[in-house]
């Protein structure tokens, strides 16, 4: 018995090391075929989201229980390591011949609670569905437009290039703070998804080794953004939208190797405890 509950405490702790060893994957671009003079990125851990434009539609209004459809748009401006942004040599961030960009039309959720307060009123809500994908493109587009939401875009301009990645969401929750007094709103979100595919020979590791069977296979990404200018929420009846414009950063994870091996031995010992159980028995 005491064997049995050691073997299951340290399969415990093995799995909590599992857990806690996920981290940020450290890749790199190799953008060569889509275009003169692009090639590969060094290796990076992290996309930096410049703008996200995003829609919801309200079909019933705005109420607590309520449905959305979410539609919106992303622009990414820097690839980043370690926390700093890649500078000084061709093609290493997004800011100078080529850029990344994605689209999403059909991301569902439900507000779930609407809190009004001394100062203001406080929307809670969760993503329950949707799918998106990633472009990039050899050629730089015009900037968003000057309003917010994803009605102030044009839907081609987010959509050309090459496919990079096709996601599908896992889960996801935000938040909408709007103060009586007109002032800024804040708000954040974050949402999680599973990578369902990406090209060949376009996503490697440091040593140039494709990841597209590991993205595929156990892949996901963690994106977070935050409110970085107004919001604008039309009516609350049926028909009724919020629009927002947001700002934040996605990171792409796979178990780590030796995360994977550590469970796997717990798995072994666990499985050996119970043979010489048996035995015994």
């Amino acid at each position: 018995m005491k064997k049995t509950l050691l073997v299951l405490v340290a399969f415990t702790m093995l799995l909590v090391m599992v857990t806690s060893a996920q981290a940020a994957l450290v890749m790199k671009y190799d953008l060569s075929g889509l275009g003169a003079g692009l090639g590969q990125t060094t290796v990076w851990d992290e996309q930096i989201l410049t703008t996200v434009d995003a829609t919801s539609n309200y079909a019933a209004g705005i109420f607590p229980g309520a449905g959305f459809v979410d539609v919106g748009d992303l622009k990414m401006g820097t690839l980043n390591y370690l926390g700093n942004p890649l500078s000084g040599a061709q093609n290493q961030d997004l800011n100078g011949s080529w850029e990344l960009t994605g689209r999403w039309s059909d991301l569902t959720g439900t507000m779930t609670a609407i809190t009004p307060t001394a100062s203001g009123t406080l929307f809670n809500f969760i993503y329950t569905s949707g799918t998106a994908k990633l472009f990039a493109d050899p050629t730089v587009n015009a900037n968003f437009g000057a309003g917010i939401g994803s009605n102030d875009d044009t839907a081609s301009t987010f959509t050309d290039g090459t496919e990079l990645a096709s996601i599908k969401l896992l889960s996801g929750v935000g938040s909408l703070f709007v103060p009586f007094d007109g002032s800024a709103a804040t708000g954040s979100t974050f949402t999680k998804w599973d990578i369902l595919s990406v090209p060949a020979g376009y996503w490697l590791d440091p040593t140039g080794f494709d990841l597209k069977s590991s993205l595929e296979a156990s892949g996901w990404v963690d994106v977070n953004t935050i409110v970085s200018s107004n919001v604008t929420i039309t009516g609350t009846g049926p028909g009724s939208q919020i629009l927002s414009r947001n700002q934040g950063h996605a990171s792409y994870n796979v178990p780590e190797p030796a995360s994977m091996l550590l469970f796997g031995m717990g798995m072994l010992g666990l499985g050996a405890t119970k043979l010489r159980r048996k035995k015994v028995n």
